[in-house]
């Protein structure tokens, strides 16, 4: 692909509703390959960073609930008890009724 052939491509790819990295990435890829490979270069381009972010979603839902208090509950937690205001209740060690 020379020097003109690039420019009349990303030129076309900033008329093109849409992200203009995409638009090039699947037209460059059509020009070499064909629909195949404007698929191939779709999908090189956007399949790694949606995997990615799926990977990461599933790890923060599963180890998000793991913790009794947030982290900006904790935050204003300590605040409260740095400027002298009340103090978190404890939780009881057990819940049996003394007798």
């Amino acid at each position: 692909m020379t020097a003109d052939e690039f420019n009349e491509t990303y030129a076309l790819c900033h008329f093109l509703p849409g992200p203009n990295v995409v638009n090039l990435s699947v037209v460059f890829g059509s020009r070499f390959r064909g629909p195949l490979g404007g698929m191939a270069a779709f999908a090189g381009l956007l399949g790694p960073p949606v995997v990615i972010v799926t990977i990461l979603a599933a790890l923060y839902a599963r180890f998000r609930s793991r913790k009794d208090h947030t982290f900006a509950e904790k935050i204003l937690s300590a605040m409260r008890a740095g400027f002298g205001g009340h103090r978190e209740p404890q939780q009881p060690a057990s819940t049996k009724p003394k007798a």
